[in-house]
């Protein structure tokens, strides 16, 4: 109150009694203790809990078990021989196995810790528990031969279900990192090399030995050698030409075959060995030392030259028919992935439709084209049949591949290589030889200029996969006086064109179907049939490389991770969820 206003004036305020009792303070209540659950881990239970009902009803485990129960395991049963003790069921170990892709493990000894923590793992092996060397016995000796049969069942079980139907098939290729040190490559030009130089080397040597020995034959024959005494004199004109006849005759022998091989040179230094050993059992007076000469040589040879030729023979017959491989895993080939990384690799083509994978197979050669009759092959192997359309991108187009679609009945969608529109070598697109007409009537082709382009040869080129196809060549006459010659010739000479007529009619086999509606559609499906799959396998299943060595292993690893990811898709269909 102000100290303005009146001593006798008070502030009444309505509601409130005229003396109002002092405001008492609440108590604070004292904080309450923590309340906590029973937690008593050594608490006995009349009834253990069941495996069975800590597992949802909708979980993918479940699935697994269902699919895998649908298998044809017939081979893998086969396997087994009677007597003994008795054995892990092998229906187990698959699911087993399976599931353990499906969850990402894929090393034996993290699948047996699995099956000692996981209640998932537990329940699908019935509380078996088999160690990694049980597991890794399974896979890679009962198992690796018979994966592709067991994922023919699990389609033809898809294909009954509805799910596919083996009409369309969408087939492309991936390259996956091998499981190999990135600087172990080998080769073909560095062995081929090193072992000619290694043959020349040893051919010098010997050469150098058996002319010695032929030329002591020709001159002294019984006799002993001349600073001995026994022959006082002999014939220097004779001599000078029994060099010069060795001379040639060792120039000869500087550029040795191909075809020598360690076991060539070593039955001609068996043949030295015993003639030198005739030498030796001579009189005692006769000198030793050009013998030992020769028996260092010898020496020489076998105890460091041929070894390495051995070595790189090894090489070459590793090598077969590819460029490189790798010390680590010798089944991989060196190739050029996405990141312009040189790595070891295996190339896998996988076929799919409705993004189920059918078929798939590995291969050691990077190029699409090359591997394409392969897979088809093993599509007929598994099915006894093939596909009615066929779906892939340039990396397929060939004539052998369209022959092969052709002679098979297959509906040929598969896009080709070269492009109208594309440049190449800095010549105008206009130019190109796709833009060059062809007068069947007259057998020429008429240049964008109205120019004539008349038959010269035939003749058969043959591929990088030993196919051969026939080219016709067809020239012009008058291109100096053309005023296009910059954009279109190249060198000095007149424009020339070669063609393949069944490969142009093949390509105007793919050209019509490919922009037919049908084509535009299975052209869009493309990308996300199959490039879908190798992105779930490489990035959310983490798999960018394989964890066996071995095309065979590397065979069985690709099989698991088709069966899985069938096995996902069907799991994500009955929910109507999409991966994630």
């Amino acid at each position: 109150m102000s100290s303005s206003q009146p001593a006798d004036l008070q502030l009444v305020l309505p509601g409130l009694p005229d003396n109002p009792s002092p405001i008492r303070k609440r108590r604070k209540r004292a904080p309450s203790p923590p309340v906590f659950k029973p937690y008593c881990q050594d608490q006995m239970m009349l009834l253990p809990p069941s495996l069975e009902e800590l597992i949802p009803a909708d979980h993918i485990v479940r699935v697994v078990n269902s699919v895998v129960e649908r298998l044809d395991i017939t081979p893998i049963m086969q396997t087994y021989k009677g007597g003994g003790t008795s054995s892990y069921h092998p229906l187990m170990l698959l699911k087993v196995v399976l599931y353990a892709y499906i969850e990402r493990i894929y090393t034996v000894r993290r699948i047996a810790k699995a099956l000692r923590e996981n209640i998932h793992f537990m329940w699908l092996s019935g509380m078996q528990q088999p160690d990694f060397r049980t597991i890794n016995n399974f896979c890679n000796g009962r198992l690796k031969g018979h994966i592709a049969r067991l994922l023919a069942s699990l389609v033809i079980y898809l294909a009954e279900a509805g799910y596919i139907d083996l009409a369309e098939y969408f087939v492309d290729g991936s390259k996956f990192l091998a499981n190999a040190n990135r600087h172990s490559h080998v080769w073909r030009k560095n062995v081929e090399r090193f072992r000619k130089k290694i043959q020349e080397q040893i051919e010098q040597l010997l050469s150098q030995i058996e002319q010695a020995n032929e030329e002591e034959n020709r001159r002294y024959g019984d006799k002993d050698l001349p600073e001995m005494g026994e022959q006082a004199h002999f014939d220097e004109e004779a001599q000078e030409a029994l060099v010069e006849e060795m001379n040639q005759q060792l120039k000869q022998f500087q550029q040795p075959s191909s075809c020598c091989s360690s076991d060539d040179f070593r039955q001609r230094i068996s043949r030295i060995e015993d003639q030198l050993a005739k030498e030796e059992s001579q009189e005692e007076g006769k000198s030793k030392e050009k013998l030992v000469k020769k028996k260092r040589i010898l020496k020489k040879i076998k105890k460091k030259l041929l070894p390495r030729l051995e070595r790189y023979e090894h090489q070459k017959q590793l090598l077969g028919n590819r460029n490189s491989y790798s010390k680590t895993d010798p089944d991989a080939t060196f190739m050029r992935f996405s990141d312009n990384v040189l790595a070891a690799g295996y190339n896998v083509l996988i076929g799919c439709q409705n993004q189920f994978i059918i078929n798939y197979s590995v291969h050691q050669n990077p190029a699409d084209v090359v591997c394409f009759v392969d897979h088809m092959e093993r599509f007929k192997e598994l099915y006894s049949q093939l596909p009615q359309k066929v779906v892939g991108d340039r990396g397929f187009g060939s004539e052998r591949n369209y022959r092969y679609l052709e002679e098979h009945g297959i509906e040929n969608y598969l896009q080709y290589g070269s492009s109208p529109s594309k440049k190449s070598s800095g010549r105008c697109s206009k130019y190109s030889k796709q833009n060059f007409i062809y007068d069947a009537q007259k057998d020429v082709y008429r240049c964008p200029e109205g120019k004539e382009l008349t038959f010269e040869e035939e003749r058969y080129v043959q591929s990088a996969d030993g196919y051969q196809r026939k080219v016709r060549r067809y020239q012009a006459h008058s291109c100096s006086s053309c005023p296009a010659r910059e954009l279109c010739c190249r060198g000095q000479g007149n424009r020339s064109i070669s063609m393949s007529p069944q490969w142009e009619r093949y390509k105007q086999q793919a050209r019509q179907n490919l922009e037919s509606e049908q084509g535009k559609q299975l052209r869009k499906r493309r990308g996300s049939e199959i490039e879908t799959v190798f992105a779930h396998m490489k990035f959310n299943k983490k798999y960018p490389r394989f964890h066996r060595r071995g095309i065979e292993k590397i065979d069985l690893e690709v099989g698991l991770l088709s069966i899985a990811h069938n096995i996902e898709k069907i799991f994500h269909a009955l929910l109507k969820i999409s991966p994630a």
